[in-house]
């Protein structure tokens, strides 16, 4: 098969409904692991939906971010973000090699308290507050974002418009807030030249890196970072909250939460995890053939159900499996593990649950049906691209 068939399956027929199955991807995935497609801007792709191939493609230096006619190349989102991630493979393995000293393990074993602290003041302002609560707006995303911002360099007191430049920066608001959100992180990075601070901002200023440069790599951090760990504790507690035996098995043995997260993690979204990248030369794979210069899409959210990775694709409840597609997994991702919190903030979150106090997927809800083009903010992975050996 190669690029030139007609009626090909659309991308916005195939998103996933929220903690549901889209049946015609599962009926794809079935048939074969790897779909050309249209994209959201109506261009032609390359879909990997399965576990094995999105593995194999992910350490194939043929396949990168960018392409060799970027005024010609298909896209598969009309957003900035995508363009800001199309990077050589050598600039990759410098945002890498730059990075992942700020998420070692130590790094976020040390970040741990803050995180357990602010999960319990989250969980008590919002049950002191309106009920039912939005989860997204009083807990998920500002967890996130604070942890992150604290862990860059960006002030306490700028978090609100830093979240409001990032939406921009999806194309989710108005105005140029890509380019506003670099000069806000520009700056910043100006003022550690100045006066230095022990944060991810002052260190990439320490190593040479320009202002503009700090900020390119600080957004997209942020963006992909943020808004993928809000959306996942969304799925996380929607699934607690609908799922009783569940709930009640983590409340009684505290030592399951980590296998459970694993699960929560790997079937958060049902499909609608595609990151674009390029072929820089022909790939033959799974009976395909995939030119140069084509888009390809690895679905890492569609791959985490391929039944030939896994023994039960649909989740084992508190029961981890193997590695998933991306993987990544939850004991390398502080941020995911900590929301749980301490044991006081869990109580009491569960509490909530049991009486209604909270509308879990309410916030996430908006945003698991795209109108018009795709879901960006759902279970982002450049994150994971930018800071994971092996991962591209």
């Amino acid at each position: 098969m190669t690029m030139a068939e007609d009626n090909i399956p659309s991308m916005a027929s195939l998103t996933a409904p929220l903690l549901g199955i889209n049946e015609e991807l599962r009926a794809m995935q079935a048939e074969r692991p790897i779909w050309k497609v249209r994209t959201f801007t109506g261009d032609e792709a390359w879909l990997v939906m399965g576990a094995p191939e999105v593995k194999r493609l992910l350490v194939d230096r043929r396949l990168g971010r960018s392409h060799p006619d970027p005024s010609s190349a298909p896209k598969y989102a009309p957003s900035p973000v995508f363009e800001q991630i199309m990077t050589e493979f050598e600039r990759h393995a410098e945002l890498r090699a730059l990075l992942t000293p700020y998420f070692s393990r130590a790094s976020m074993r040390a970040i741990q308290p803050k995180v357990e602290a602010t999960v319990a003041e989250l969980v008590d302002k919002m049950l002191a507050g309106e009920r039912p609560a939005e989860l997204q707006k009083v807990l998920a995303r500002p967890l996130a974002m604070r942890v992150l911002c604290e862990l860059v360099g960006i002030p306490v007191a700028d978090e609100e418009l830093v979240g409001d430049l990032l939406h921009r920066m999806a194309g989710l608001g108005a105005g140029d807030g890509d380019a506003t959100l670099d000069t806000y992180l520009a700056g910043i990075a100006a003022q550690r030249r100045v006066e230095p601070r022990d944060d991810m901002i002052s260190g990439l200023v320490a190593a040479g890196q320009t202002d503009e440069r700090v900020a390119t790599m600080v957004a997209m951090l942020l963006f992909a970072g943020g808004e993928s760990v809000a959306t996942h504790i969304g799925f996380g507690v929607a699934r607690l909250a609908t799922d009783d035996a569940l709930r009640e098995a983590l409340l009684q043995d505290r030592t399951l939460v980590e296998p459970a997260v694993e699960e929560m993690l790997r079937t958060a979204s049902h499909g609608g995890g595609a990151q674009p990248h390029y072929a820089n030369a022909d790939i033959e794979i799974a009976g395909v053939t995939i030119r140069a210069g084509d888009l390809v899409l690895p679905d890492f959210a569609l791959a985490n159900f391929d039944a030939r990775a896994f023994e039960a694709p649909g989740g084992r409840g508190h029961h981890a499996q193997p590695e998933p597609a991306s993987g990544v997994r939850a004991r390398d991702l502080a941020l995911p593990r900590c929301a749980a919190g301490p044991d006081g903030a869990a109580d009491r979150l569960h509490d909530a649950v049991r009486a209604g106090a909270l509308h879990p997927a309410r916030g996430a809800a908006r945003r698991a049906q795209p109108r018009g083009r795709p879901l960006v903010r759902d279970h982002a992975r450049a994150q994971d691209h930018l800071v994971r050996p092996g991962l591209r």
